[in-house]
């Protein structure tokens, strides 16, 4: 009986994490690494990248693409000219 309720309660809880963005998640924390070699960058360290919010950096990509981001983020082909 406990078993079957740790696996529904586990269950339960994995399903919050079903939602994610996983590429939202991955370019945060490819920003936040940015971040973190910018605040422990020494004078003598190659410059650290800078990575636009998300937001704009899917609006590029899009662009670049020649799709534009539907209403839930995901791209659509447009028709080229």
């Amino acid at each position: 009986m406990l078993n079957r309720r740790a696996v529904c309660i586990t269950l339960a809880l994995l399903a919050g994490c079903a939602d994610v963005n996983w590429e939202r998640a991955l370019y945060e924390g490819q920003r936040n690494t940015a971040q973190q070699c910018r605040l422990s960058r020494k004078p003598a360290d190659p410059p650290c990248p800078v990575l636009p919010e998300f937001a704009n950096y899917e609006k590029e990509r899009a662009r670049a693409a020649g799709t534009e981001p539907a209403e839930g983020g995901r791209p659509v082909e447009t028709p080229r000219r």
